[in-house]
């Protein structure tokens, strides 16, 4: 006969070791269950190209099947600098685009645009992007003469564009011969002849871009405006922007080009007699669609030679059917850049 052997609960030693017998497989096969979690692929990491001196940035990004949507900040290329040393600013677009947005595509590019460049005493150079910006007229004596920013955009592995910021337009310059001068040359940002506090910027959502900055001939005794020189139009929905239009008295003008698709149209030389005068205007900023130029215009009289040119426009921006954004009142200003963020 075995004896139980019991403690001072009442419990024996053999109804203990019973008990433990049933536990254990229990809490073995509670071990064995996997967890979800570890058959679900890690979300990508987050991807940035921005443009340099050298070229335009280009990089190729695959979507992977996991992912739901993509998050988004893209700015386009300031523009170059003018006779105020101020340059316009690229636009800045920030929101997300559903991979349903993507027609089935498994590749993005994401094209960052280069900054225009000025030119003291040459051409300012356009910046590379999806739309390059157009080149600056010819400047001499130091005098500035800017590109227009490079556009900005993201697209499908085969070249669809999702969403596009615009570059911003190029500068000018203006010059006189005389110590004495009978005229202020004086830059322009209300409209008709400028584009407002954000003259020649790169394009909001939804919107035309900006026309650049503006120049006249102001008269010191009366302080009217003799001559008038309009900043290139900025880029619009659906179309390129025309070139500034010259009004007033002049001796001569020329009138800078319009955008040319997506690609900002070049500015032209304002030549002076004087060949230290001569002053080149700025060229429109590539995007959706390109930004017109600046123009120029040349008066001589008793008093003196003057020339003054205009700012190029600003280019568009744009965002596919079923791609959301809103537009920054903080511009890009330096060198375009792109940057995406999966969410899955």
């Amino acid at each position: 006969m075995v004896e139980e052997l019991k403690n001072n609960d009442g419990l024996s030693r053999r109804t203990v070791v019973k008990g433990a017998a049933w536990t254990v497989p229990a809490v073995a096969a509670a071990v064995a269950v996997p967890t979800s979690s570890a058959s679900v692929a890690p979300c990508p990491p987050s991807q940035t190209v921005m443009a340099t001196n050298a070229d335009q940035g280009v990089l190729t990004v695959a979507v992977p099947p996991q992912v739901t949507m993509i998050k988004y900040t893209v700015g386009g290329g300031r523009g170059g600098r003018d006779g105020n040393y101020d340059y316009a600013q690229g636009a800045v677009v920030s929101g997300e685009i559903p991979v349903s947005a993507l027609g089935g595509a498994t590749t993005l590019q994401l094209i960052a645009g280069q900054k225009g460049f000025f030119g003291a005493s040459g051409a300012g150079v356009g910046g590379k992007g999806f739309g390059n910006g157009g080149n600056g007229g010819n400047s001499t004596n130091d005098s500035l003469s800017g590109g227009g920013g490079g556009g900005s955009a993201i697209l499908t592995g085969d070249g669809a564009p999702l969403v596009v910021a615009g570059g911003g337009g190029g500068g000018s310059s203006t010059a006189n011969s005389s110590a004495n001068a009978a005229y202020d040359r004086v830059f322009v940002d209300d409209a008709p002849l400028g584009g407002g506090p954000q003259s020649a910027w790169g394009g909001d959502l939804g919107a035309p871009a900006f026309r650049g900055r503006g120049a006249v001939l102001r008269s010191k005794p009366d302080g009217q405006d003799v001559t008038q020189v309009a900043g290139g139009e900025g880029a619009q929905l659906g179309s390129p922007g025309a070139p500034g239009a010259v009004t007033g008295t002049t001796t001569a003008f020329v009138t800078g080009q319009p955008g040319n698709g997506r690609d900002g149209g070049d500015g032209v030389t304002m030549t002076a007699e004087n060949p230290l005068l001569t002053v080149g205007s700025g060229g429109g900023g590539g995007g959706y669609f390109g930004g017109g130029a600046g123009s120029g215009a040349r008066l001589k009289d008793a008093t003196g030679e003057y020339v003054v040119s205009s700012n190029g426009g600003g280019g568009s921006s744009w965002a596919a059917p079923g791609v959301t954004g809103t537009s920054s009142r903080t511009g890009s200003t330096g060198h375009g850049f792109v940057t995406i963020e999966f969410v899955c």
